[in-house]
C-alpha cells in the first residue's frame, strides 16, 4: 500500500512539474506592435524609426520617421500607418515553433517574407515581447 501511495504521490509532482514547464513563447497575435525602426535588408543600416525612437536615430543622414502599428488575428495581420493614414494587409502562417520564438511565413499583397515572434533581453534582464518582419527589402522591428 505504501509502494501505490509513493508512485502516486511521485506521478502528482511530475505532472505538476510538467504544468510548470509550460512554455511563454509570444505569438503574433495578442499584442498591438509598435514599430521600433526599420532596417535596409542589402546592407542592414536603419533607414527609419518611430517618432519616439528619433532621438537615438537622429544623427542618421534622411531618417525617414513612421509610426506604424502592427495587429494580428487568425492568421491575418494589418500594419496602419499613423503617419500617412495607410494600412496595409496580409496573410501569416506559422512554420516553426520553439520554447523561445516562433517563425512565420508571410505574404503582402505580391510579397513574401518571413516573421519571428520573441522576447529581448536587455542588460539589466527585462524582457520585452519583439516582432521582426523581413519582407523586400525591409525588416520592420517591432516592440510591444
Amino acid at each position: 500500500m505504501k509502494k501505490i501511495l509513493s508512485m502516486f504521490l511521485v506521478a502528482l509532482m511530475l505532472i505538476g512539474l510538467v504544468g510548470c514547464g509550460s512554455k511563454n513563447t509570444v505569438t503574433f497575435e495578442g499584442y498591438e506592435w509598435k514599430l521600433t525602426f526599420i532596417q535596409s535588408n542589402k546592407d542592414g543600416s536603419i533607414i527609419g524609426c518611430a517618432s519616439e525612437h528619433y532621438e537615438a536615430h537622429k544623427d542618421i543622414g534622411n531618417i525617414i520617421v513612421v509610426d506604424l502599428i502592427c495587429s494580428a488575428e487568425n492568421g491575418n495581420f494589418v500594419i496602419t500607418d499613423n503617419t500617412n493614414n495607410t494600412k496595409y494587409s496580409g496573410t501569416y502562417t506559422a512554420i516553426d515553433e520553439s520554447t523561445e520564438n516562433i517563425l512565420y511565413d508571410i505574404a503582402a499583397s505580391t510579397n513574401k517574407g518571413t516573421a519571428v515572434s520573441s522576447v529581448t533581453k536587455d542588460d539589466r534582464g527585462s524582457e520585452t515581447p519583439t516582432l521582426i518582419i523581413t519582407i523586400g527589402d525591409y525588416s520592420l522591428n517591432f516592440q510591444s
